[in-house]
């Protein structure tokens, strides 16, 4: 028998052949970010084989695409946001990304900050941000371009995408972790930047960074 989270049993579905169980278990509510740890059991109870993972549940998704001329907060009260579309944060614009904020980006989109834009993920230890490929394995960016185009990023989880500075633009991350970007043109890049600072980040599961031209600090 299989087990979800130490306590409900899984369902055996003899036309599927595999293993099943009712939604509202698990992703109660709205929906939001779920751990689940899956055993299989012998029948005498040993646990033969356990997985863990990290699955995001969604009821309510809120569309995103396109500019952002002003002030803008994504917020995770309102269900997972969807980068349907690249997203380009203009001049003179700020696009916050609060705590406990889920954000699921389409295939090969990005979210692009233009000069002049400001883009905040704003996390917490307790509430990170979270950044994850729509597709589970696609991949996805953070753009920055342009004379004072900025990034600034505090606890926040960056799953499957790249954080890109170029022309003049400016990065800043603290207590990050970055992970399984699956291409080869760095996960963490710059060229021409006016800046890149990382502090107490973890990088994992990439092929490479990549910084030309451009003052980092990683420390």
């Amino acid at each position: 028998r299989v087990l979800i989270n130490g306590t409900h049993e899984a369902q055996w579905n003899l036309l599927s052949s595999a293993w099943s169980t009712v939604d509202d278990y698990v992703f109660p509510g709205a929906g939001g970010l779920y751990r689940l740890t899956v055993e299989a059991l012998s029948p005498d109870n040993q646990v033969l084989r356990s997985a863990s993972y990290t699955v995001v549940g969604d009821r309510s998704p809120q569309p995103v695409s396109g500019p952002i001329s002003s002030d803008t907060t994504w917020d995770g009260t309102n269900g997972v946001y969807h980068v349907a579309d690249n997203v380009t944060v203009g001049s003179g614009a700020t696009l916050t990304i609060a705590s406990n904020t889920i954000v699921a980006v389409g295939v090969n989109k990005a979210i692009n900050v233009s000069a002049g834009g400001t883009l905040v993920l704003e996390g917490s230890a307790e509430a990170p941000v979270y950044l994850f490929p729509e597709g589970g394995t696609s991949t996805w960016s953070i753009d920055v371009s342009g004379a004072g185009g900025s990034v600034t990023g505090r606890f926040a989880n960056l799953a499957g995408g790249r954080v890109v500075v170029g022309a003049s633009g400016s990065l800043l991350l603290e207590d990050c972790e970055l992970s399984l970007y699956s291409g080869t043109d760095g996960i963490l890049a710059a060229n021409g930047g006016a800046s890149v600072v990382v502090r107490r980040c973890i990088v994992s599961d990439y092929y490479e960074t990549k910084f030309t031209a451009t003052p980092t600090l990683i420390e």
